[in-house]
């Protein structure tokens, strides 16, 4: 409410886990009902899956994955109304933007195999659920070097046992880009990258995303919100 307050006009996302264990269908329900209050522009939905060696498979309470699969769709349902509400607010206004050139360069070479798509909803063998395209896959082969697409400082960089290495670098310009599909880094957290920079080497296949080729999935957000890739690269 203090952000609406002071900025009516933000663009406000909400990170949210579905399915994760002990979530009963009551518990399921307040969340969604709290969700349905509040005054954001988006949900951001992800569906639990379980790793090793963490505390959360000590608790009991696991969730089907027909019922993920059910709550993970209402949620992403619930994120169009809430994204379809926040844009009418500007039917009919005329809005200042901020331009700026095209400075990225591709990360690597290869070809577009699939694009980001935040509306329509595709199943994942791997992860067992329905989900939104929230970035860009380009082809490549295993061991490629992975370019930074921009300057900017390391956020973060680490291993996950769905997407491979990670990098999430926040370019100066304050989109925060990350580099999923990596078989190793280069580069450390706070380190300053220039455009170009070899940043890692390319995994031969992305676990979640198994039944592709080698491949860099590449994520953008700018402000919380997530953005089509392709907008800040250069036409080829």
């Amino acid at each position: 409410e203090k952000i609406r307050q002071a900025m009516p006009d933000a663009f406000i996302g909400v990170d949210l886990i579905v399915g994760a264990r002990g979530e009963s269908d009551e518990l399921f329900r307040e969340s969604y009902e709290f969700c349905k209050s509040l005054d954001i522009s988006r949900l951001h939905v992800f569906v639990y899956s379980e790793r090793p060696g963490t505390r959360a498979l000590e608790l009991d309470g696991a969730v089907s994955p027909q019922a993920k699969r059910a709550r993970s769709n209402r949620m992403l349902e619930l994120s169009e109304e809430k994204l379809r509400e926040f844009s009418g607010r500007f039917i009919g206004t005329v809005r200042p933007v901020l331009l700026t050139a095209a400075s990225a360069v591709w990360p690597v070479e290869g070809e577009t195999l699939r694009g980001f798509d935040d509306r329509a909803l595709v199943w994942w063998e791997s992860l067992g659920c329905f989900r939104t395209h929230m970035g860009l896959d380009i082809a490549g082969e295993a061991g490629q070097a992975v370019a930074c697409c921009a300057d900017g400082k390391v956020k973060s960089s680490t291993w996950d046992e769905l997407w491979g290495w990670r990098v999430m670098i926040e370019q100066t310009d304050g989109r925060q880009v990350t580099y999923s599909g990596l078989e190793s880094s280069v580069v450390s957290i706070g380190e300053s990258v220039t455009r170009s920079q070899t940043i890692g080497t390319l995994l031969s296949r992305i676990p979640c995303e198994g039944e592709m080729p080698a491949h860099l999935h590449l994520q953008v957000r700018n402000k919380g919100a997530a953005q089509d890739p392709e907008a800040m690269l250069p036409e080829r």
